[in-house]
């Protein structure tokens, strides 16, 4: 047998073995129209995308592994017609009030994408409906994981989208800022969002930035690794204590803590450290390792 039949068996192989522990995950999401509630307990309409027709403030996290197969089915629970877009995998469906559709993708390598409601219209996807799509390799998809979807919006813009209205965006000032939907204190005590480890574990950090400002985040007391980057101004494998992301940007960040200690991560971008003008009402997680 020849090198070159050699090389191509054991390439097959490695192939093969990527791919052995392969699934079909079927997952549900549902666009929903509700009232967030502010930090300052502000409420202004908003969308997200949720497991069900019950409306949150958190866009549900679409997870899987490389070699998985994802069937996703999209309902949009509005009055309106809406889109569903993933422009990473080509994907652009518009779906009826009522209506769902049903998309599939192929998780090929490992990354972080975003998916949303579509930039047409009253532009729903700048106040609320944008979430993440992670894929990860088997090893990673066991590690502790923790999300932070950055989000923006400018209230008086949003009641005027809402009305059907069209807004100048180059007047663009928002005056809330939010991880997962929630501004700061209500971050307190979210499981997803605040860090939680020990010293020596592998811990990832799933990063993006669904707003339409950009943000600098800095974390106190640690480096991370930036494993997976969807950016121009981050560089796959650097290590960094301040990460920038753009609108649209997203990282899969690694943090390996040296040493114990309660540390904050902030927005560097100062005033998405805010909320209704108050501080610390915005983008403010702590890192609690043991």
């Amino acid at each position: 047998m020849n090198l070159i039949k050699i090389l191509g068996i054991l390439v097959f192989s490695l192939q093969l073995s990527q791919l052995s522990y392969a699934s079909i995950i079927h997952q549900k999401i549902v666009l929903n129209k509700g009232e967030l509630l502010t930090v300052d307990s502000v409420q202004v309409p908003y969308y997200a995308f949720n497991a069900d027709t019950v409306f949150g403030q958190t866009n549900e996290r679409l997870k899987i592994v490389i070699g998985d197969s994802l069937v996703l089915s999209v309902m949009n629970n509005t009055a309106d017609v809406q889109e569903f877009v993933l422009t990473d995998f080509s994907i652009n469906r518009t779906i009826a009030a009522g209506a769902t559709e049903q998309v599939t993708l192929h998780a090929l390598k490992a990354g972080i994408h975003i998916y949303l409601a579509g930039k047409s219209g009253k532009q729903i996807d700048l106040w609320g409906a944008a979430g993440m799509l992670i894929i990860t390799n088997q090893s990673d998809a066991v590690k502790s994981t923790f999300y932070w979807n950055l989000k923006d919006f400018e209230s008086q813009k949003v009641l005027q989208l809402d009305s059907g209205k069209s807004v100048d965006w180059s007047t663009y000032y928002p005056d809330y800022f939010m991880v997962n939907g929630l501004g700061k204190d209500q971050l307190v005590g979210d499981a997803a969002s605040n860090v939680k480890g020990a010293v020596g574990e592998s811990i990832l950090i799933m990063l993006t930035n669904t707003g339409n400002v950009n943000h600098s985040i800095h974390f106190h007391g640690y480096h991370c690794l930036a494993q997976e980057v969807t950016s121009k101004r981050v560089q796959k494998g650097c290590s960094k204590d301040t990460f920038p992301l753009e609108a649209g940007d997203g990282l899969i960040l690694l943090l390996v803590p040296d040493k114990p200690g309660f540390y904050p991560v902030h927005d560097h971008n100062l005033i998405a450290v805010s909320g209704g003008g108050k501080y610390p009402n915005g983008i403010f997680m702590v890192l609690d390792i043991k």
